[in-house]
């Protein structure tokens, strides 16, 4: 029985890979369904999991793990073909448990299936390579190293061609939305982000459906040492990128250890926290002083609930010391906010981060309203 869910550090405000974003009501109707589909498995009601599982499908297409569980439920129907054909949509989302799929006896009916074999040795690859490779273009201009460091992320890193030795770029770490990279949208941006000093790192092989706890220590434990080592490259204090499931691992990473970033930029991403009894607060840093040293852009949209959430936050957050600007985007959603004069808003608030600066709002810019949620 599939008794667990790959855990995200956000589930009720992620983006999935469609254009549209779903809403936070979209969010915590999926986190619900997910929840009762486990609780009807473990009743062995498989029909209902079934009709569960498929709902929350609707809301993310995407998600390898409900995907697998859907699998699950369909080969207890005694339906192999279509167990099958759910098995191979959550290999292809990046489902990387071979030793559970073995041993899984909801998927037992399926070990004398032709393509069972295949499908074992599918999700070992995922395991071993961390889920689909995101392949990359060339971009004119902008040098290219890939690389797949012993025990963290694959990765690749757009720099400069040459580099200034008594300027030389310092790191931006994308962290991607749930359902998708969306390396292509913020690749793009590497020619002006190299302009202004900036070197871009972007994972190109994981489960694209979230941040588990064991990709955010990847990540930070290994890649970003294997990183370190690039010549040319000031790695130390990385400014975090992150839309989304990306912008709230964000900012759980400078919450945990705000002096080891250089600087948070975030879109649709907010000050909350998902734990065990629901969604709480984000609580500043314990680190008074590393606080006041991270700047952090976020921008959200006018008509995302979510901004509520930064309304309530910024004056005590602004308070505390963080230099924080909260850059609300007119007539936008849930979604990926930096374009047009918000990017280019984003490139000043990158070139004063990079100068030393650490840009923040002030008292003429706080907000004067409030928004229900």
């Amino acid at each position: 029985m599939r008794v667990m869910l790959v855990i995200m550090l956000l589930l009720v405000l992620a983006a999935p890979l469609q254009a549209q974003a779903i809403s936070r009501e979209q969010a915590l109707k999926a986190q619900k369904l997910q929840e009762e589909a486990l609780a009807l498995f473990g009743e062995e009601k498989w029909e209902e999991a079934a009709a569960k599982c498929e709902a929350f499908l609707k809301i993310i297409p995407n998600d390898s793990t409900m995907q697998y569980n859907m699998a699950c439920a369909n080969a207890r129907l005694n339906k192999p073909e279509d167990a099958i054909a759910w098995l191979k949509k959550s290999l292809d989302n990046g489902y990387a448990e071979p030793d559970h799929m073995q041993q899984d006896p909801d998927l037992a009916a399926l070990h004398k299936n032709a393509a069972w074999e295949k499908l074992v040795e599918r999700a070992k690859q995922n395991e071993e390579l961390g889920g689909p490779l995101d392949k990359g273009i060339e971009i004119d201009g902008v040098k290219t190293i890939e690389a797949m460091p012993e025990g963290g992320l694959r990765y690749r890193l757009r720099m400069p061609k040459e580099i200034d030795v008594k300027q030389p770029p310092r790191l931006i770490v994308w962290l991607h939305p749930s359902g998708g990279s969306m390396n292509s949208t913020v690749e793009k941006l590497s020619p002006e982000l190299i302009k202004r000093g900036y070197a871009l790192l972007v994972p190109t092989q994981k489960n694209w459906a979230g941040w588990s706890e064991k990709d955010i220590t990847k990540l930070t434990e290994k890649t970003l040492s294997h990183v370190a080592k690039t010549e040319g490259l000031v790695a130390d204090k990385p400014v975090l990128m992150g839309f989304s499931a990306g912008g709230q691992a964000a900012l759980l990473l400078w919450q945990e250890k705000p002096d080891a970033y250089g600087g948070l930029i975030i879109s649709a991403a907010y000050p909350l926290k998902l734990e065990e009894d629901g969604i709480k607060t984000l609580e500043l840093p314990e680190d008074k002083a590393a606080l006041k040293s991270t700047p952090i852009l976020a921008a959200v949209g006018d008509q995302d609930r979510g901004l509520a959430t930064w309304q309530r936050a910024q004056n005590k957050w602004l308070d505390a010391g963080v230099p924080l600007k909260v850059e609300v985007v007119a007539k936008r959603r849930h979604e990926w906010l930096f374009t047009g004069p918000t990017l280019e808003r984003a490139y000043k608030w990158l070139e004063e981060v990079r100068a030393g600066k650490v840009p923040t709002d002030n008292a003429t810019t706080r907000p004067k309203r409030q928004v229900a949620i």
